[in-house]
């Protein structure tokens, strides 16, 4: 029986507020980098909705309109 491969895509999210954690589960993503991981954590932090935050995630799969109702923009 053959193994299913699947690709791994990285892509950026961008947008304002607390990062919508389950998006990670829902698109089986992870953070591209440590850096990313902190990025997200600073999104929990007081003034997080004043700022324009961008992070990178790598996984199988986007869902681009997903990510739009939770305020987040898949920008590449």
């Amino acid at each position: 029986m053959a193994k299913h491969q699947s690709i791994v895509t990285s892509y950026a999210i961008e947008g304002h507020g607390q990062f919508p954690i389950d998006m990670l589960r829902y698109d089986g993503v992870h953070p591209a980098t440590e850096s990313d991981s902190g990025q997200i954590e600073s999104t929990f932090r007081p003034g997080a909705y004043a700022r324009k935050t961008t992070v990178g995630v790598a996984g199988i799969r986007c869902t681009p309109g997903r990510w739009i109702s939770f305020g987040w923009t898949v920008i590449e």
